[in-house]
């Protein structure tokens, strides 16, 4: 989970995390929770893990020394979940984090790399190649709301087209959607409570225009319906066509 540290006027390009809430870095007795805000925390991991492969997978199936990169990965339960999945299918799982949150989680890592993303897109590029360059599927589960004002957005998706081989994939996921809070309040008779967190039809279209002149397609795909935040967040996949175009 990437967290702000800084107040908009005062980050530092794309810096950020830690210090937002002390709470959502806390790590339970069972060690799953890290990452996740309290509303999350009776949510099935292996579900979770499961909705995040299938919705990869049916697009970029993974094959034997796939690189897969975990953006955010956070340390927890969810993570090496995600792992184990992959890592039983040949594929080579790397987790992206600061280190202040990797090493929160009580778990072995596989071959992280520390720092935050795309800050360190230098160190993510030298890894890739060492590993053999092949990046099938980018996985960032819920944090792009925490990085939500338009420079960095844009950025963000840049590198993950940038990052992504031909024909492989990024889920980004538990997308706050304005739309959906907006029919959710007027369903259950309550005020709209709004937030510069969520975003809005048009701002992921923008987000589409943008990936689609990287030579990329996303898809919005609802989230399944026991989950606890689907009536108001997206999961949005990033699949990068086999003909390369610049982004613009």
């Amino acid at each position: 989970m990437i967290l702000l540290d800084k107040e908009p006027q005062e980050r530092d390009g794309y810096r950020y995390f830690i210090e937002k809430s002390k709470d959502m870095r806390a790590i339970d007795n069972e060690n799953w929770r890290l990452g996740f805000e309290p509303f999350h925390r009776n949510l099935d991991i292996q579900k979770l893990a499961e909705n995040i492969f299938s919705k990869l997978n049916v697009l970029s199936e993974i094959e034997t020394d796939d690189i897969i990169l975990d953006i955010g990965a956070g340390g927890g339960e969810l993570a090496f979940t995600l792992q184990e999945i992959y890592t039983n299918l040949g594929a080579k799982y790397i987790m992206i984090d600061l280190p202040e949150v990797l090493n929160l989680g009580k778990k072995p890592l596989l071959e992280p790399i520390f720092g935050p993303f795309p800050v360190n897109l230098e160190a993510v590029n030298s890894r890739i190649l060492n590993e053999g360059g092949n990046v099938k599927h980018i996985i960032a589960n819920s944090i792009l709301h925490y990085m939500k004002f338009d420079q960095f957005t844009e950025g963000f998706f840049h590198s993950i087209t940038e990052v992504l081989s031909p024909g492989g994939a990024a889920f980004v996921g538990d997308v706050p959607c304005r739309e959906m809070k907006i029919a959710q309040s007027k369903a259950e008779n309550r005020p709209f409570e709004d937030s510069d967190k969520n975003f809005s039809y048009a701002e992921i279209a923008k987000i589409a225009s943008l990936c689609a002149n990287a030579g990329s397609t996303i898809y919005t795909i609802p989230q399944p319906r026991e989950f606890p935040l689907s009536p108001h967040r997206l999961d949005l996949i990033v699949f990068k066509n086999k003909e390369n175009c610049l982004w613009n």
